[in-house]
Parts: structure tokens; sequence; C-alpha cells
């Protein structure tokens, strides 16, 4: 019967918007640590000197160019803008594109994935300074098929952890008995996305507050990434604890 549920689109859910902001958190996370692995591999890897392989050179323009540096100047409000459009992407994939795919959500999530990866090579590296599709980096085709690769992570990640048909399989296995029982896991889910939300931008105003007034000579982006990351994570803890106590209908 779990196979019945893989090949039809499923409805939106009721918590969709809940699940999304949770999923799509953790999708990102997955796809930004695989990020920081294929980057330490090209910086080991990469050569910028005259006798090296075509590849090693393209491996080295991969990781010192106009992009890397921007990144590497502002890299607080990059990792946060990161996993902002992370989130908006998970939030639109469940509200508009899941509903409508077929198959396993893994596969659906691989269909989608192609559609933030047109959006980063053709506006975001562009607008970056590494020209359209990533071709003026000097890196060759890797930044297309890299970039990609990540979407093809993120994708994959955020569609196997999104499958309303794992809510069908918890029912028909008993593992759900009553509607109690799923008004409880929705309102943790709930719970759990709120706390994360308001941590992550509660979190960062207050490191900006205190960058202000109490440590006014340290960086204004690392109070910020600090603080949001701080806040994120509190909030996820208070918002799971909150859920622990379901309202009464």
């Amino acid at each position: 019967m779990l196979q019945q549920y893989d090949a039809v689109p499923a409805h939106r859910r009721r918590d969709w918007l809940d699940r999304a902001v949770i999923e799509g958190f953790i999708a990102t996370a997955v796809m930004t640590m695989v990020l920081l692995a294929a980057f330490a591999i090209v910086v080991a890897l990469g050569s910028d000197s005259p006798g090296s392989p075509l590849i090693f050179r393209w491996l080295w323009a991969l990781a010192h160019n106009v992009v890397t540096e921007h990144a590497q100047t502002a890299l607080p409000a990059v990792v946060l803008l990161h996993f902002v459009f992370g989130i908006n992407w998970a939030v639109l994939y469940a509200a508009f594109a899941e509903p409508r795919l077929t198959g396993p959500g893994w596969r659906r999530g691989l269909i989608f994935a192609p559609l933030p990866w047109l959006l980063s090579l053709l506006v975001f590296l562009p607008a970056a300074g590494g020209g359209v599709l990533g071709l003026g980096l000097g890196a060759g085709v890797l930044p297309i098929v890299g970039n990609l690769v990540l979407h093809l992570v993120y994708g994959f990640t955020l569609g196997y952890l999104y499958p309303p048909e794992k809510d069908h399989a918890l029912v028909e296995h008993g593992e759900i008995e009553s509607a109690d029982e799923a008004r409880i896991i929705a309102h943790s889910v709930h719970t759990l996305a709120l706390g994360l939300i308001l941590g992550l931008g509660l979190g960062g105003l207050l490191g900006l507050i205190a960058q202000a007034t109490v440590a006014p000579g340290q960086s204004l982006w690392v109070a910020l990434l600090l603080g949001a990351a701080v806040g994120s994570v509190v909030g996820t803890m208070l918002g799971s604890f909150m859920g622990l106590t379901p309202q009464r209908h």
C-alpha cells in the first residue's frame, strides 16, 4: 500500500508550511556540508601553475575568483542568505511543486532541483560577478556541474524528508492511531518551526544589539551570525519543549 501513495500526486498537507521550514533548513544544512567538503577538495587539488593540467587550473579558478572573494568578505551575511533562500525554496516546493509531482519523495525533490539550479546560474552568479552560467570565473564547466550537484543534494534531501505519503504510512502501520495523536504531532511541528524562525531572527537582532552596546569592537557580521546561530538553536529547543504540551480543542 505504501507504493500506492508513491505513485499518485499528494494534496497539500495542512501543516505544509511548518514542515517546509524545518525540512528546508535541514536540506540547506546538508547541501552546505557537501559544499564545504567540495571546497576543501578544490583548494587542495587546484593549481595556477601554467604547466598544470587544465582541470587543476579550473579547480584553482573555482576557489579563487570574484564570487569567493565577495563571499569571504561578508561570510556571515552570505551564510544567512543561503539559509533564507534554502527555506524559501522549500516553501515554494511544498506549496506548488510537490503536490503536482508524482513518484517517491526523493524523486519529486530531484525533479524540483533544476529550478533553483537555473536561477543560481542565470541570476545569482551574474549578479555576483561570475557571469552567466559562471563562465566568467575561468573554471570552465565546473561551476555548472558543481552547482548542479549541490542542488541535486538539496532537492534529494528535501524531497526525501517531505513526502506526505510518510503520514499515510504511519497511519496505515498503526503508529498514529487517532486524530488526537495527529494533532499532537502537528502542534509539535508548528512550534518547532516557529521557534526556529523566531530564534533565527531574534538571535540575529540581539547579536547586533550586543555588538553595538557590549562589544563595539567586534565585527558586525560575526555578531549577526553568532546571534542568529545561537538564536536558532535556542528557538528550536524551546519550540520542541512547547510542542510537548499541545493546545486543547
